[in-house]
């Protein structure tokens, strides 16, 4: 019987017992959670404090912040607020860019900005319209460093590197219809469509045949990018 009664007396012991070590349990548990989703907190900031630090600061071409003009100050602040070389979209907003700074006599600005695009784009992953943009900035690029009488041949040596673009765009479309497109596009007041003609103008203007009759063309354009950025 006292045997009985000690292993009874024992049970209740372990019964009373449970519930604490079961709150221990629990308590260390959720401590333990507590610690790992600190840590995990504490790893994501570092990282991304990292990366932070690591991303390259925007070209001051690129900057919104500084800009004086006021319709490319909020072109700046809208489109290129940051740098995306592998988004057709972003590729086509720095090539507008750097034409709007060509059309305010901003050179040296308007080729930081398409040798910026060019130095840094993955041609080899671009699809046809981001290598546009490329190929334009390329010819952007080796015009400005022509006019000043430096040697553009690896500029243009790169151009000719991709895919055909703007085949339509030939001698014949300089003379009879480049002129209407860009009168067009000012009609139009869509700053966007001057992208098209004036592209196919730089590719002209890097050509010693068709130089004179382009830099024409190239005034018209310039001129009607001006009027839309009042």
């Amino acid at each position: 019987m006292a045997s009985k009664a000690k292993a009874t007396t024992k049970a209740k012991a372990r019964m009373k017992a449970a519930p604490t070590k079961a709150k221990v349990t629990t308590k260390a548990t959720a401590t333990t959670k507590a610690k790992a989703t600190t840590r995990a907190k504490t790893t994501t900031k570092v990282k991304a404090t990292t990366k932070a630090q690591k991303a390259p600061p925007l070209p001051s071409a690129f900057r919104a912040d500084g800009e004086t003009h006021p319709y490319l100050r909020d072109f700046k602040a809208k489109w290129l607020s940051r740098l995306d070389f592998a988004s057709t979209a972003n590729l086509q907003s720095q090539l507008q860019c750097a034409l709007m700074l060509l059309a305010l006599g901003r050179d040296a600005e308007a080729e930081q900005v398409a040798e910026q695009l060019a130095r840094n784009v993955d041609t080899m992953a671009l699809g046809a319209e981001g290598w546009e943009a490329t190929w334009r900035a390329l010819q952007l690029a080796a015009w400005l460093k022509t006019a000043r009488g430096d040697d553009a041949r690896e500029l243009l040596a790169r151009a000719q590197q991709g895919p055909r673009v703007s085949a339509h765009r030939d001698r014949e479309w300089l003379s009879a219809e480049a002129a209407g497109e860009i009168k067009d596009a000012l009609e139009r007041r869509r700053l966007a469509y001057l992208v098209e003609p004036l592209g196919g103008v730089l590719r002209w203007l890097n050509d010693p045949g068709a130089r004179d009759k382009a830099r024409g063309l190239l005034a018209d354009a310039l001129a009607a990018t001006r009027s839309m950025m009042k």
